[in-house]
């Protein structure tokens, strides 16, 4: 049985192995519900009390529902990146590992504080790319970042 702690690790690691993660809990959640049924039938069969028991499992039933609900966020996270690399692809008609390049300069470009949300960052890149086809991964990035601060700047003095 993979305890909570190695589970949590490899979540808030470098993000592989993240179905994987999620699939171990789900049968960790699997085991100690049937753990518990057992332990029911079995304390019944003796005429003892459950409070005792949920008093006894319910935090690790917490920390499982709470590791449970992590990894449905990251699972989500990770499919929203999936999709943005795909929209990527398509849009610049790169190869997968091209098109996650570029999603990673995008999120630099978003990380360093440039644009209102990842997309916007996104499609600042695809038109810097569209215009400067011959420009590195790094150039883009400074490129992407000029032009949303061009564009900040530009609102603000029509508003």
């Amino acid at each position: 049985m993979a305890n909570a702690l190695d589970v949590t690790i490899r979540l808030l690691g470098d993000g592989s192995g993240l179905v994987g993660a999620v699939r171990d809990s789900r049968d960790e959640l699997d085991r100690l519900r049937d753990n518990l049924n057992e332990n029911r039938e079995s304390t019944e069969r003796q005429g003892v009390s459950l409070s005792g028991l949920a008093t006894k499992y319910a935090p690790v039933i917490a920390g499982v529902t709470a590791l449970a609900a992590a990894s449905a966020k990251y699972v989500a996270a990770a499919r929203e990146e999936e999709n943005r690399v795909a929209k990527l692809q398509g849009q610049l008609r790169a190869t997968a590992e091209e098109a996650q390049a570029f999603n990673d300069v995008a999120d630099q470009v978003f990380r360093n504080g440039f644009g209102d949300g990842i997309d916007e960052s996104i499609d600042a890149l695809v038109n810097a790319r569209r215009r400067f086809t011959e420009a590195s991964q790094e150039q883009l990035g400074a490129i992407t970042q000029d032009a949303l601060l061009l564009q900040g700047n530009l609102w603000y003095r029509c508003h």
